[in-house]
C-alpha cells in the first residue's frame, strides 16, 4: 500500500522541474528564476499540503475512496447543489494545464537535445512560425501510444501501467538533475563556468541526501513484490537505463562523424523575415506621411 501512494506523490509532483527548463525562455533570469523558484515551493505548501490538512478535517479519511476525487467527495457532502460538478471542472481544467505544461516542456527538452547531437536532427526543425514541429510531431506519437493503451487494456489498467513507469522515468529525472547539479558544482570550483548567486540550500550534502533518498525509493518502488504488477516499473527502469545508455553511444559516435547539427534560419526564411520587416517598415512610413488626420 506504501508503494502505491509513494508511486501516486511522484507523480503528482512530477513536471516541478519545468521551472527550471523556462529558465531558457526569462529575460532575466538571474532575478525571475529565484522567485518562481521560491513561489513553487509556497503554492506546493499551500495547495498540496494545505488541500490535504483540509480534507482530513472534514471527512474521516475511510470515507473517501478511489472512485472520485477527495475533493468531490469532501464538497458533495456539504449537500450544496452544483458544488461537486463545479470541482470537477476545476480539477480537469488543471489536468488540462498539467498536460499543457508537460507538453511546454518535454518539447523544448527534446530540441535542445537535438540541437546538442543527442537526439535526431528532425527533432531540431522548426515551422515559419517558431513552433519546433519535429519534437511536436514526436510527443503526440507518444500521445497516440496512450490512447491505443486505453483501447486495448482499459481506462484503470492503462493508468496503472502509466503510473508505475512515469513514477520511474520521473524519480530518473530527479536523479539525473541532482548528479548534473554536482557535475555544475565541479566546473564551477576548476573556474571552467561562472557561479550563479541564487544557491542551492545545504550544497553538496542537500545532493547526496535527495540522491539517497530517491535511489532508495526507486528500488522499492521497482522491487515491491507484495504489488501483482510490480514488474511494471523494473521493466520501466530497465527500458530508460538500455535506452538512454544506446542513445547517448549512437548520438555521440554521430557528432564525432557529422558535427552538431546546423540550426541556422535557411535563405527562404531570412528573405520571409526581411519582406516581413520591409512591409512594416513601408507601412510605418506610409503612415507617417499621411498623418494622424489622413484616411
Amino acid at each position: 500500500m506504501l508503494v502505491v501512494v509513494m508511486t501516486g506523490v511522484v507523480f503528482s509532483f512530477s513536471a516541478i522541474e519545468i521551472v527550471g527548463v523556462s529558465a531558457g525562455e526569462a529575460k532575466d533570469p538571474e532575478k525571475s528564476m529565484p522567485k518562481a523558484i521560491n513561489s513553487v515551493v509556497l503554492r506546493i505548501a499551500l495547495f498540496y499540503i494545505g488541500s490535504i490538512l483540509v480534507l482530513s478535517m472534514l471527512l474521516p479519511t475511510d470515507e473517501y475512496s478511489g472512485d472520485e476525487s477527495p475533493f468531490v467527495t469532501a464538497l458533495a457532502s456539504l449537500h450544496i447543489p452544483a458544488l461537486a460538478g463545479i470541482m470537477n471542472f476545476v480539477v480537469l481544467t488543471a489536468a488540462i494545464s498539467g498536460v499543457n505544461a508537460t507538453l511546454y516542456a518535454s518539447v523544448r527538452l527534446l530540441r535542445n537535445l537535438s540541437a546538442h547531437g543527442q537526439a535526431p536532427t528532425v527533432m531540431a526543425s522548426v515551422g515559419h512560425r517558431g513552433v519546433p514541429t519535429g519534437a511536436l510531431l514526436c510527443i503526440f506519437g507518444f500521445d497516440l501510444v496512450g490512447i491505443v493503451m486505453i483501447y486495448a487494456l482499459g481506462a484503470s489498467d492503462a493508468f496503472e501501467v502509466v503510473l508505475s513507469a512515469c513514477s520511474i522515468f520521473v524519480l530518473f529525472g530527479w536523479i539525473s538533475i541532482f548528479v548534473s547539479h554536482l557535475g555544475y558544482r565541479r566546473q564551477v570550483a576548476r573556474g571552467q563556468v561562472a557561479p550563479v548567486h541564487f544557491k542551492m540550500p545545504g550544497a553538496p550534502v542537500t545532493n547526496y541526501v535527495c540522491l539517497v533518498f530517491l535511489t532508495v525509493l526507486s528500488l522499492y518502488i521497482m522491487f515491491d513484490f507484495s504489488n501483482p504488477h510490480w514488474y511494471y516499473s523494473l521493466l520501466a527502469g530497465v527500458l530508460i537505463l538500455v535506452a538512454t545508455n544506446i542513445g547517448y553511444e549512437i548520438s555521440r559516435r554521430h557528432v564525432r562523424r557529422n558535427g552538431l547539427p546546423d540550426l541556422t534560419p535557411s535563405n527562404e526564411e531570412h528573405d520571409d523575415e526581411a519582406g516581413h520587416h520591409d512591409a512594416v517598415g513601408n507601412g510605418a512610413a506610409e503612415g507617417e506621411g499621411r498623418g494622424p488626420g489622413t484616411r
